[in-house]
């Protein structure tokens, strides 16, 4: 389990908050604080590596550029080895509340790390250095790819004999993952993905409001509202809504725009319009299943199932897109993997 403000956490957002004080708040435990600097998606400087030419790279830098995640490779890799630290340090604390000084003294621990199909050789031998600069022993490290690691823990049962396979995709919030494997988990072909995950949803319409509402840039916490209610409304919709609101406490005397009225303190967003937001997301997503599932085809393998993982999982408007992809063949998805 993993701490938080508000509890504990199966999951752990990479989030680095670095405070006034010099002291730090990593994943769920990052709140508003004034003065402070947060980091996120910080690991994209680290996949862009390897490969300055391709489309990939191109996508990498382009979320980069607009999440404000386009870090030196200086700076990324100061905040990667503060993010690994934490994840050793807490890893420590946990085994010392539940095993004895003996039993960890002399016990064998191995770590399993996994990263985005994108990331390419380069990048994971730099990643090694960084964990081990945390304080990982690097001989107990595996490094191990997102679309993997989630077929393990979520490889559907054996449906026929023969040549049959599944696809599973992994969208957390930066990346998408798409790979195909047997029920033996053999891979049947590339593994292949995007910089394309459900963050972009939100980059989409703070893009948009922000065009729509130039005074935002001198009021950071009212963004920072708008995001956050932004967020609520993204996590429950459907697409079968006719329109969705944000409500937020504007400044006086701002203007009313084409979404926003400033009486009713609110943004209203169309159906079409909040769709458009996921636009490039379920894209992306259609398109990488699609093409696994051609290659697939190629080979001779039937797809029997389509598995759906990670955070953008959860969200109830890709779940419907995603009942829609592939005809006839089951779906199956899960949240934590």
């Amino acid at each position: 389990m993993w701490p938080g403000a508000d509890g504990e956490h199966f999951k752990f957002p990479s989030v680095v908050q670095y405070l006034k004080d010099g002291s730090k708040r990593f994943g769920f435990m990052v709140r508003g604080a004034p003065d402070s600097t947060t980091r996120a998606h910080f690991k994209i400087p680290l996949m862009a590596v390897g490969d300055d030419s391709g489309p990939k790279h191109k996508d990498l830098k382009d979320f980069a550029n607009r999440s404000g995640s386009d870090l030196s490779w200086e700076d990324a890799r100061c905040v990667l080895v503060d993010h690994f630290k934490f994840l050793h340090d807490h890893i420590q604390n946990q085994l010392k509340d539940h095993f004895s000084e003996e039993i960890i003294r002399d016990a064998r621990i191995e770590y399993i790390i996994t990263h985005p199909v994108l990331m390419s050789d380069a990048a994971k031998e730099m990643m090694k250095d960084i964990i081990g600069e945390a304080g990982f022993q690097i001989s107990d490290v595996s490094l191990l790819d997102e679309a993997l690691a989630a077929s393990c823990a979520l490889r559907p049962p054996l449906d026929s004999m023969g040549r049959v396979a599944f696809i599973l995709a992994d969208a957390g919030g930066c990346t998408i993952d798409v790979t195909t494997y047997t029920h033996l988990l053999e891979p049947v072909c590339p593994s292949d993905g995007s910089a394309c995950g459900i963050s972009l949803v939100d980059l989409e319409f703070r893009d948009m409001i922000r065009e729509e509402l130039p005074w935002l840039k001198d009021e950071p916490d009212i963004e920072r509202d708008i995001m956050s209610e932004f967020g609520k409304a993204k996590a429950i919709f459907e697409g079968t809504e006719k329109a969705v609101s944000i409500y937020f406490r504007p400044p006086s005397d701002v203007e009313k725009t084409k979404h926003f009225d400033p009486n009713a303190k609110t943004i209203c967003l169309k159906r079409a319009e909040m769709i458009k937001f996921f636009k490039s997301t379920e894209e992306s997503l259609r398109n990488l299943v699609g093409k696994q599932h051609e290659e697939a085809m190629k080979l001779g393998y039937t797809v029997s199932r389509l598995v759906f993982t990670g955070g953008a999982s959860a969200n109830p408007y890709l779940k419907r897109k995603w009942n829609q992809f592939l005809p006839g063949v089951q779906k199956t998805w899960s949240v934590n993997a």
